[in-house]
């Protein structure tokens, strides 16, 4: 699969889940997997965060976040749906710098918390439209954080262990 075909299908199915299209979804996800299945997860991870920020800011406030989670939580509770809100919280507040809450959610539970508070933050009938600006924010979001991961301290200190293991292993 070619980057024009994969970055179709991607945006096809955000588009059915989106929608509340079900069948489509399954139908493009089984497509995508497990050949896929990472670029569209850090896809699906760069999308939710493209929504988040757009409602929320760079800057959450801490107020507004609780009022979505509560509508986030009645919805759940109106559509007998076994999510949790305070998954779905913890997931948002993640892209807010917060990465020690990923681990607690099961990760393959990540991306139905992920649809699922996407879909409450875009109203029927403009999902299209805004899936379309929220796509290029994805893209911009996601190079960002591959920048600032590969350029981490975390992640060099890694790099400087490694290399100088190696310089040992030649003398």
């Amino acid at each position: 699969m070619n980057k024009l075909e994969r970055e179709s299908f991607f945006r096809d199915h955000a588009k059915a889940k989106l929608t509340g299209d079900e069948e489509e979804a399954g139908r493009i996800h089984a497509l995508l997997y497990p050949a896929q299945m990472f670029r569209h997860y850090l896809f699906v991870f760069s999308l939710f965060g493209a929504f988040v920020v757009d409602r929320f800011g760079d800057e959450p406030d801490r107020h507004e976040l609780l009022h979505f989670m509560e509508g986030f939580r009645e919805a759940i509770r109106r559509n007998g749906s076994r999510l949790r809100a305070l998954r779905a919280e913890a997931l948002t507040r993640v892209v807010y710098g917060e990465t020690q809450l990923l681990v607690e959610i099961p990760q393959a539970e990540h991306t139905s918390y992920m649809w699922a508070v996407m879909r409450q933050l875009v109203d029927e009938g403009e999902a299209e439209e805004a899936l379309d600006e929220r796509l290029r924010d994805a893209n911009r979001m996601a190079k960002e954080w591959i920048t600032e991961m590969i350029d981490s301290p975390a992640l060099s200190d890694l790099r400087e262990a490694s290399a100088s293991a190696g310089e040992g292993e030649n003398t």
